[in-house]
Protein backbone atom coordinates (compact mmCIF):
# COMPACT_ATOMS: atom_id res chain seq x y z
CA UNK A 1 0.00 0.00 0.00
CA UNK A 2 3.07 2.26 -0.03
CA UNK A 3 2.05 3.58 3.40
CA UNK A 4 4.43 5.97 5.15
CA UNK A 5 4.81 6.67 8.85
CA UNK A 6 2.43 9.68 8.77
CA UNK A 7 -0.54 7.81 7.28
CA UNK A 8 -3.82 7.88 9.21
CA UNK A 9 -6.51 5.36 8.29
CA UNK A 10 -9.92 6.94 7.54
CA UNK A 11 -13.36 5.49 6.97
CA UNK A 12 -13.90 4.36 3.35
CA UNK A 13 -10.15 4.33 2.54
CA UNK A 14 -9.32 1.59 0.04
CA UNK A 15 -6.55 -0.75 1.19
CA UNK A 16 -4.91 -3.57 -0.78
CA UNK A 17 -4.92 -6.88 1.13
CA UNK A 18 -4.09 -10.53 0.46
CA UNK A 19 -7.21 -12.65 0.19
CA UNK A 20 -7.40 -15.79 2.35
CA UNK A 21 -9.25 -18.76 0.91
CA UNK A 22 -10.74 -20.70 3.85
CA UNK A 23 -11.60 -23.71 1.70
CA UNK A 24 -8.38 -25.72 2.06
CA UNK A 25 -9.25 -27.98 -0.85
CA UNK A 26 -9.31 -24.98 -3.17
CA UNK A 27 -6.12 -23.28 -2.03
CA UNK A 28 -3.65 -22.97 -4.87
CA UNK A 29 0.11 -23.01 -4.47
CA UNK A 30 0.49 -19.34 -5.29
CA UNK A 31 -2.07 -18.11 -2.71
CA UNK A 32 -0.69 -16.68 0.53
CA UNK A 33 -2.37 -18.16 3.60
CA UNK A 34 -1.88 -16.48 6.98
CA UNK A 35 -1.02 -18.76 9.89
CA UNK A 36 0.28 -18.38 13.45
CA UNK A 37 3.92 -19.02 14.32
CA UNK A 38 4.79 -19.68 17.99
CA UNK A 39 8.15 -18.11 18.87
CA UNK A 40 10.78 -20.54 20.14
CA UNK A 41 13.70 -19.76 22.48
CA UNK A 42 16.40 -17.69 20.72
CA UNK A 43 14.17 -16.98 17.70
CA UNK A 44 14.63 -13.63 15.99
CA UNK A 45 12.16 -11.84 13.73
CA UNK A 46 14.62 -11.94 10.83
CA UNK A 47 14.98 -15.72 11.19
CA UNK A 48 11.20 -16.19 11.30
CA UNK A 49 10.80 -14.07 8.17
CA UNK A 50 13.45 -16.12 6.36
CA UNK A 51 11.85 -19.43 7.39
CA UNK A 52 8.50 -18.29 5.99
CA UNK A 53 10.07 -16.82 2.85
CA UNK A 54 8.83 -13.35 3.77
CA UNK A 55 10.45 -9.95 3.63
CA UNK A 56 11.24 -8.57 7.09
CA UNK A 57 9.19 -5.48 6.24
CA UNK A 58 6.24 -7.75 5.43
CA UNK A 59 6.51 -9.47 8.82
CA UNK A 60 6.60 -6.17 10.71
CA UNK A 61 3.66 -4.76 8.76
CA UNK A 62 1.53 -7.92 9.06
CA UNK A 63 1.93 -7.89 12.86
CA UNK A 64 1.82 -4.10 13.32
CA UNK A 65 5.16 -4.33 15.16
CA UNK A 66 6.71 -1.07 16.36
CA UNK A 67 10.28 -0.18 17.29
CA UNK A 68 9.78 -1.08 20.98
CA UNK A 69 8.70 -4.68 20.38
CA UNK A 70 10.82 -7.44 21.93
CA UNK A 71 10.21 -11.01 20.76
CA UNK A 72 9.64 -13.49 23.60
CA UNK A 73 9.27 -17.26 23.76
CA UNK A 74 5.68 -18.39 22.92
CA UNK A 75 4.75 -15.05 21.32
CA UNK A 76 2.24 -15.61 18.53
CA UNK A 77 3.36 -14.10 15.24
CA UNK A 78 1.28 -13.90 12.07
CA UNK A 79 3.17 -15.27 9.07
CA UNK A 80 2.45 -16.30 5.51
CA UNK A 81 2.51 -20.07 5.21
CA UNK A 82 5.67 -21.58 3.83
CA UNK A 83 5.79 -24.57 1.49
CA UNK A 84 8.79 -25.82 3.49
CA UNK A 85 8.00 -27.38 6.92
CA UNK A 86 9.66 -25.42 9.73
CA UNK A 87 8.71 -27.46 12.80
CA UNK A 88 10.72 -30.65 12.19
CA UNK A 89 14.49 -30.50 12.62
CA UNK A 90 16.56 -32.04 9.86
CA UNK A 91 19.85 -31.64 8.06
CA UNK A 92 18.36 -30.76 4.70
CA UNK A 93 19.65 -27.89 2.57
CA UNK A 94 18.48 -24.59 4.04
CA UNK A 95 18.67 -25.68 7.69
CA UNK A 96 20.79 -23.53 9.99
CA UNK A 97 23.17 -24.54 12.75
CA UNK A 98 25.68 -22.76 14.97
CA UNK A 99 29.21 -23.63 13.83
CA UNK A 100 32.74 -22.38 14.51
CA UNK A 101 34.31 -19.80 12.22
CA UNK A 102 38.09 -19.24 12.19
CA UNK A 103 39.15 -15.60 11.75
CA UNK A 104 41.14 -14.90 8.58
CA UNK A 105 43.21 -11.89 7.57
CA UNK A 106 40.98 -8.98 6.56
CA UNK A 107 37.96 -10.21 8.54
CA UNK A 108 35.82 -7.90 10.67
CA UNK A 109 32.67 -8.58 12.67
CA UNK A 110 30.64 -6.53 10.20
CA UNK A 111 31.93 -8.37 7.13
CA UNK A 112 31.53 -11.78 8.77
CA UNK A 113 27.90 -11.02 9.66
CA UNK A 114 27.11 -9.88 6.15
CA UNK A 115 29.02 -12.72 4.48
CA UNK A 116 27.14 -15.28 6.57
CA UNK A 117 23.81 -13.51 6.02
CA UNK A 118 23.44 -12.87 9.76
CA UNK A 119 21.99 -9.97 11.68
CA UNK A 120 24.95 -8.08 13.23
CA UNK A 121 23.30 -7.94 16.66
CA UNK A 122 22.72 -11.70 16.48
CA UNK A 123 26.42 -12.32 15.76
CA UNK A 124 27.41 -10.24 18.79
CA UNK A 125 24.80 -11.92 20.98
CA UNK A 126 25.80 -15.54 20.30
CA UNK A 127 29.47 -14.62 20.91
CA UNK A 128 28.71 -12.60 24.06
CA UNK A 129 30.32 -9.49 22.52
CA UNK A 130 29.22 -6.56 24.67
CA UNK A 131 31.05 -3.77 22.81
CA UNK A 132 31.60 -4.16 19.05
CA UNK A 133 33.65 -0.97 19.06
CA UNK A 134 36.29 -2.38 21.43
CA UNK A 135 36.27 -6.02 20.32
CA UNK A 136 39.48 -6.97 18.48
CA UNK A 137 39.64 -9.94 16.10
CA UNK A 138 42.90 -11.85 15.72
CA UNK A 139 43.79 -14.20 12.90
CA UNK A 140 43.17 -17.75 14.11
CA UNK A 141 40.59 -16.78 16.75
CA UNK A 142 37.34 -18.74 16.69
CA UNK A 143 33.83 -17.32 16.90
CA UNK A 144 30.35 -18.78 16.54
CA UNK A 145 28.25 -18.17 13.45
CA UNK A 146 24.85 -19.38 12.26
CA UNK A 147 25.57 -21.37 9.11
CA UNK A 148 23.10 -22.39 6.43
CA UNK A 149 23.60 -25.96 5.19
CA UNK A 150 23.71 -25.51 1.44
CA UNK A 151 27.23 -26.47 0.51
CA UNK A 152 28.14 -22.78 0.28
CA UNK A 153 26.10 -22.50 -2.89
CA UNK A 154 24.30 -19.34 -1.93
CA UNK A 155 26.44 -17.04 -4.08
CA UNK A 156 27.73 -19.09 -6.98
CA UNK A 157 28.83 -16.92 -9.88
CA UNK A 158 26.46 -14.02 -9.28
CA UNK A 159 26.54 -11.86 -12.41
CA UNK A 160 23.30 -9.90 -12.33
CA UNK A 161 21.66 -8.46 -9.22
CA UNK A 162 17.91 -7.87 -8.74
CA UNK A 163 16.92 -4.40 -9.82
CA UNK A 164 16.23 -1.98 -6.98
CA UNK A 165 14.98 1.59 -6.85
CA UNK A 166 17.78 2.98 -4.66
CA UNK A 167 18.56 6.67 -4.18
CA UNK A 168 21.88 8.20 -3.19
CA UNK A 169 22.32 8.38 0.60
CA UNK A 170 24.28 11.62 0.32
CA UNK A 171 25.21 14.00 -2.49
CA UNK A 172 28.88 14.65 -1.77
CA UNK A 173 31.96 13.90 -3.86
CA UNK A 174 33.20 10.32 -4.11
CA UNK A 175 36.73 10.31 -2.68
CA UNK A 176 37.35 6.57 -2.79
CA UNK A 177 35.77 4.09 -5.16
CA UNK A 178 34.97 0.41 -4.65
CA UNK A 179 37.96 -1.93 -4.95
CA UNK A 180 41.68 -1.58 -4.27
CA UNK A 181 43.37 1.82 -4.16
CA UNK A 182 46.89 2.83 -5.24
CA UNK A 183 48.28 1.31 -2.01
CA UNK A 184 46.58 -2.03 -2.78
CA UNK A 185 44.19 -1.57 0.15
CA UNK A 186 40.72 -2.98 -0.52
CA UNK A 187 37.53 -0.97 -0.05
CA UNK A 188 34.23 -2.88 -0.10
CA UNK A 189 32.21 0.30 -0.46
CA UNK A 190 32.58 3.93 -1.47
CA UNK A 191 33.61 7.00 0.54
CA UNK A 192 31.64 10.21 0.00
CA UNK A 193 33.09 13.42 1.43
CA UNK A 194 30.74 15.70 3.32
CA UNK A 195 30.13 18.32 5.95
CA UNK A 196 29.79 17.34 9.59
CA UNK A 197 26.12 17.22 10.55
CA UNK A 198 24.72 16.91 7.02
CA UNK A 199 21.83 14.46 6.75
CA UNK A 200 22.29 10.88 5.51
CA UNK A 201 19.24 9.29 3.88
CA UNK A 202 18.00 5.70 3.58
CA UNK A 203 18.56 4.51 0.01
CA UNK A 204 15.33 2.48 0.04
CA UNK A 205 12.52 1.21 2.31
CA UNK A 206 13.82 -1.14 4.96
CA UNK A 207 14.26 -2.08 8.59
CA UNK A 208 17.08 -1.01 10.90
CA UNK A 209 19.13 -4.12 11.74
CA UNK A 210 21.78 -2.39 13.84
CA UNK A 211 22.72 1.02 15.22
CA UNK A 212 25.90 1.54 17.20
CA UNK A 213 29.67 1.68 17.12
CA UNK A 214 31.72 -0.98 15.31
CA UNK A 215 35.49 -1.09 15.55
CA UNK A 216 37.05 0.75 12.61
CA UNK A 217 33.73 2.00 11.23
CA UNK A 218 32.68 4.28 14.09
CA UNK A 219 28.96 4.97 14.38
CA UNK A 220 27.15 2.62 11.98
CA UNK A 221 23.60 2.05 10.75
CA UNK A 222 22.77 -1.23 8.97
CA UNK A 223 19.57 -1.48 6.95
CA UNK A 224 17.89 -4.66 5.72
CA UNK A 225 15.86 -4.38 2.49
CA UNK A 226 13.69 -6.75 0.52
CA UNK A 227 15.33 -8.75 -2.29
CA UNK A 228 18.19 -9.81 0.06
CA UNK A 229 19.97 -6.44 0.06
CA UNK A 230 21.68 -4.72 2.99
CA UNK A 231 23.06 -1.20 3.06
CA UNK A 232 25.64 0.06 5.56
CA UNK A 233 26.27 3.68 6.52
CA UNK A 234 29.49 4.23 8.52
CA UNK A 235 31.61 6.98 10.14
CA UNK A 236 28.41 8.80 11.19
CA UNK A 237 28.52 11.52 13.84
CA UNK A 238 25.12 10.50 15.21
CA UNK A 239 21.89 8.63 14.54
CA UNK A 240 18.59 8.64 16.41
CA UNK A 241 17.49 5.36 14.80
CA UNK A 242 16.69 2.25 16.87
CA UNK A 243 16.94 -1.40 15.91
CA UNK A 244 13.63 -2.50 14.43
CA UNK A 245 12.66 0.95 13.12
CA UNK A 246 10.87 0.79 9.77
CA UNK A 247 12.19 3.50 7.45
CA UNK A 248 11.10 4.74 4.06
CA UNK A 249 13.31 5.70 1.17
CA UNK A 250 14.87 9.15 1.75
CA UNK A 251 14.17 9.14 5.51
CA UNK A 252 17.02 10.70 7.49
CA UNK A 253 18.88 7.95 9.35
CA UNK A 254 22.00 9.76 10.56
CA UNK A 255 24.49 12.61 10.15
CA UNK A 256 27.85 12.88 8.38
CA UNK A 257 30.77 12.41 10.77
CA UNK A 258 34.39 11.27 11.08
CA UNK A 259 34.10 8.46 13.64
CA UNK A 260 36.08 5.22 13.50
CA UNK A 261 39.39 4.78 11.69
CA UNK A 262 39.21 7.92 9.56
CA UNK A 263 40.40 11.49 9.87
CA UNK A 264 38.08 12.90 7.20
CA UNK A 265 34.44 13.96 7.26
CA UNK A 266 32.83 11.35 5.06
CA UNK A 267 30.15 8.72 4.66
CA UNK A 268 31.44 5.19 4.07
CA UNK A 269 28.62 3.43 2.20
CA UNK A 270 28.36 -0.29 1.45
CA UNK A 271 25.83 -2.45 -0.42
CA UNK A 272 25.60 -6.22 0.10
CA UNK A 273 23.46 -8.74 -1.77
CA UNK A 274 23.02 -12.10 0.00
CA UNK A 275 26.14 -11.35 2.00
CA UNK A 276 28.22 -10.53 -1.06
CA UNK A 277 29.67 -7.00 -1.47
CA UNK A 278 28.44 -5.07 -4.48
CA UNK A 279 29.92 -1.92 -6.00
CA UNK A 280 27.31 0.69 -4.95
CA UNK A 281 27.85 2.54 -8.24
CA UNK A 282 26.30 -0.45 -10.04
CA UNK A 283 23.17 -0.21 -7.90
CA UNK A 284 22.70 3.54 -7.38
CA UNK A 285 21.22 5.76 -10.12
CA UNK A 286 23.64 7.63 -12.36
CA UNK A 287 24.33 11.18 -11.26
Amino acid sequence: NNIDKNYLLKKDDKIKVYKINNNKSEIKNDERKIEIYIAKPNDTLSEIAEKQKMGLTELYSLNNIDKNYLLKKDDKIKVYSSKIPISKPSSKSGDKHIVTYVIKRGDSLLLIALKENMNFSELCKINNIKDANEHVLKVGDKIKIVKQIDGDKKHPGIIEYPKVDFVWPYGGKITQKYGKNSKNIGNRGINISGKIGDSIHATSDGIIDYVGKIRGFGEVVILSHDNDYNTIYAHLSESDMKEGNIVKKNDIIGKVGSTGFTDKNALHFKVFYKGRPVDPIKILPKK
